[in-house]
């Protein structure tokens, strides 16, 4: 899992045009972990704030970065 969440730091860098991706692992409230993957300008993006962000802009994101990954 770690080898293909290597894969999305420079797409996601290059959709999202932060220079940075911070990962975070997640798994206290359920019996298996989430890996989060955080574009951001610094650490502070750890300190996750809900955005309001449309889901035609949610699924432009994805269609963005599936594409990515398929180049």
């Amino acid at each position: 899992m770690i080898q293909d969440a290597k894969k999305l730091p420079p797409i996601i860098q290059q959709v999202s045009k932060e220079h940075r991706v911070s990962l975070l692992v997640q798994g206290e409230e359920v019996p298996h972990f989430h890996l989060h993957l955080i574009p951001s300008l610094s650490n502070q993006a750890l300190l996750i704030k809900k955005q309001n962000v449309s889901q035609e802009q949610l699924l432009e994101v994805q269609k963005q970065i599936i594409q990515g990954l398929t180049n």
